[in-house]
């Protein structure tokens, strides 16, 4: 979990809701809905924050900035999701489309990367992820929240994967 990564208070969860609505055709994927402050700068019904330099968005409330598509995730389902952190998909840092964020957890989210995407389209040796050969034939294992299972030894890889996607399934893991 990133270091900054925190649970809001309930106050700023109201602010957020208050003056925020999706819009998923802005950068951002929000509008403002009402000022923070009447000091505040904000029109209504323009688009609500910046991208940054590195490609996220992000709206500033009240001093303090927030990440966008954590905010459309807060609007859209009403709840923030920490301790979980909100994933993106599609991995595309501008699509805050609420239906393209979910609430994952570290694991999870890095399952999700770029790099562990392709990786996936690499066969091993088995030609399937969660199994490897050992003297004692196929063997069907992975690891899912920092533990190692084992869906036993098979004849051949793919009974060794049907058993892996199984395991997997009836633990909740990601397949």
């Amino acid at each position: 979990m990133h270091p900054s990564y925190r649970q809001y208070s309930a106050e700023e969860i109201q602010s957020i809701k208050r003056c925020l609505e999706v819009a998923p055709g802005l950068p951002t994927g929000l509008r403002w809905k009402e000022r923070f402050s009447p000091y505040s700068r904000a029109k209504i019904g323009e688009m609500a924050g910046r991208v940054n330099g590195t490609g996220y968005g992000q709206v500033q409330l009240g001093g303090r900035y927030y990440p966008s598509h954590r905010a459309v995730f807060i609007i859209a389902n009403d709840y923030d999701p920490y301790p979980l952190t909100v994933d993106r998909i599609d991995r595309n840092p501008l699509n805050n489309a609420p239906e393209n964020l979910r609430a994952a957890s570290d694991s999870e989210q890095r399952l999700n990367r770029k790099d562990v995407v392709q990786d996936r389209k690499k066969p091993n040796l088995a030609g399937h992820r969660w199994v490897c050969w050992n003297k004692s034939g196929w063997h069907a294992y992975f690891s899912y929240r920092a533990k190692m299972y084992s869906a036993g030894y098979f004849d051949c890889p793919k009974a060794a994967y049907e058993a892996s996607v199984a395991l997997r399934r009836e633990l909740g893991a990601p397949v």
